[in-house]
């Protein structure tokens, strides 16, 4: 079967940051029809109204880094979200020590720290934040080397219960971790470095190779193809995961793991972070081409967001992802 390619090569920034570094962790608040996206480098965290165009930045001071953006959401009684039409004021982040709140126009504090995950105090300062998701009250964070250290694989998927604040060490071990998603009783985590997405039931114990990135790449040693930030399409059977320097999306079956799409992006940005389904529209972060080098912080073309039209058609899916619901 001949696999089906979009080519949007020639496709335009959606929103350009000038400044950005490495914007990622993009998803969609279809109640208050906001984008919200990270740059993880520069400690900041975007939301853009896509009825209005209005765009808001919260710059999170002394954090360090943000890796991911977890919108809170206000629930009434019937447990639906009352925030149609409304802004998204308050957030979790995942911070360089730990899971803070924060709000724009406002500070942030931290909630809990991974200090109190037990893991050893000299580790816990070689690595940042990177992607994580909410599942009911339990948060996921992945934590990664951070970008003044050496890639190892002393990085570490930590569980976090938002009501206790109780945290353990969920995945002991791992280079980079990526999205992570649930689909009825299985858990998918991308390991970028590994060029693969597992599937398990439990946890790290259980897993199993599910996705092979690689074999559907090719690749040279310097430039494998990395799984990096994801999105499901509202009814799970469609995994959209960005491939990190290769300037493309592809889109796997996650019944059979099987690839069935591949959406082509501009060559002179191919650092694709994360996407999100708005519609029958893909959002698609990436990142500077100077990240890594001498050059970090200059203008560069990477750091912008794509809107893919029509990437689905004739769809009102939408992926929404780390959202935390709360009583009014």
């Amino acid at each position: 079967m001949q696999l089906n390619k979009l080519d949007y090569s020639r496709a335009e920034p959606f929103i350009a940051v000038p400044d950005a570094v490495l914007s990622e962790g993009v998803l969609y608040v279809s109640p208050a029809r906001t984008l919200m996206w990270v740059d993880i480098y520069r400690a900041k965290v975007y939301r853009r109204r896509l009825d209005t165009g209005a765009t808001d930045v919260f710059h999170a001071e002394g954090s360090g880094s943000v890796g991911a953006v977890f919108p809170i959401l206000k629930c009434d009684n019937n447990g639906s979200s009352s925030n149609d039409g409304t802004e998204v004021e308050e957030f979790l982040f995942a911070a360089k020590e730990g899971i803070a709140h924060g709000r724009f126009g406002g500070s942030w504090e931290y909630i809990v720290k991974y200090s109190e995950s037990g893991l050893d105090s000299e580790r816990l300062k070689r690595l940042r934040s990177n992607d994580g998701n909410v599942r009911d009250d339990d948060l996921y964070i992945g934590l990664i080397n951070d970008f003044d250290q050496e890639m190892t694989d002393e990085g570490v998927i930590l569980k976090i219960n938002l009501v206790s604040k109780k945290i353990e060490v969920f995945w002991p071990r791992i280079t980079i971790p990526n999205s992570i998603y649930w689909v009825g009783e299985y858990m998918f985590v991308t390991d970028s470095m590994n060029a693969c997405i597992w599937r398990t039931k439990k946890g790290f114990q259980e897993r199993e190779k599910f996705i092979d990135v690689s074999q559907y790449n090719t690749s040279s040693e310097e430039n494998i193809p990395e799984p990096d930030g994801s999105c499901l399409n509202a009814n799970g059977q469609l995994l959209f995961v960005s491939i990190w320097g290769h300037a493309k999306v592809q889109v796997f079956s996650t019944r059979d793991g099987m690839l069935v799409k591949e959406i082509l992006l501009p060559k002179e940005t191919p650092r694709v972070s994360c996407c999100a389904l708005v519609g029958s529209d893909l959002f698609v972060t990436t990142g500077s081409e100077h990240l890594g080098t001498g050059k970090t912080g200059q203008p560069s073309k990477g750091g912008c967001l794509y809107r893919l039209s029509n990437v689905i058609l004739d769809s009102d899916d939408f992926s929404t992802r780390g959202a935390i619901y709360r009583d009014n």
